[in-house]
């Protein structure tokens, strides 16, 4: 998957990304392959860019109610980044790569902004700390 353009939430149009990174190819998740497919085919639509509902003056509120066909709620695509950093982190991925997959030029913008801690990982980095404290 590639990304070469950046949404605008206050023209509501896509235009060119803000910096150089922010052109990039993704790996293909399959398990996100696969959910934005399922999306897709709510629409009934077969476009090879995943995000084809996107256009110009497009808002995301196609993708919106194409999660809600699907029995997903209350998500964005913003919010899918800061889930998708989230998961990252907790799996271990090198802060570097995520930086290059999110498209930033600061590693600080990606771990700042962008990664979440939550209660579950929380828990796990303090029984992962206790273990090595004996």
């Amino acid at each position: 998957m590639s990304t070469n353009k950046a949404y605008d939430r206050t023209t509501q149009k896509n235009n060119t990304p803000k910096t150089k990174k922010s052109v990039r190819i993704l790996p293909p998740f399959p398990e996100a392959v696969e959910l934005l497919e399922e999306i897709k085919q709510h629409f009934g639509n077969n476009h090879d860019d995943i995000f084809w509902f996107i256009g110009k003056t497009a808002s995301t509120r196609s993708f919106r109610i194409a999660c809600d066909k699907i029995g997903i709620h209350e998500i964005t695509i913003h919010t899918m980044r800061h889930i998708f950093t989230t998961r990252c982190v907790e799996h271990g991925v090198d802060e570097k790569v995520i930086q290059k997959w999110l498209g930033h030029d600061k590693i600080d913008l990606s771990m700042n902004l962008y990664a979440h801690a939550n209660g579950n990982f929380e828990h796990e980095q303090i029984l992962k700390m206790a273990k090595h404290s004996r």
